[in-house]
């Protein structure tokens, strides 16, 4: 009666299980390179003000300022 049972419920096939999966993986991957790109262009922009003023003479204001975001922003790339 066991072997019965089991089956009688629908075996997932691994094409519709990938499908699924897909968008998951796909908007993890987009937003991991999203974070990426932004924490590359803080530490370009904070490269280039460390190179003109110094590093003890830049402020995370400037830094942000450079790169076109909230000081905010730079905390949640760099905490």
């Amino acid at each position: 009666m066991r072997y019965v049972h089991a089956m009688s419920q629908p075996a997932k096939s691994p094409r519709a299980t990938a499908a699924t999966d897909a968008p998951e993986t796909t908007a993890g991957t987009r937003a991991a390179a999203q974070r990426l790109k932004m924490r590359r262009e803080l530490a370009a922009a904070a490269m280039e003000l460390f190179a003109t003023k110094g590093y003890e003479a830049t402020t995370v204001d400037e830094i942000a300022g450079a790169a076109g975001v909230a000081r905010r922003t730079f905390f949640r790339h760099f905490r």
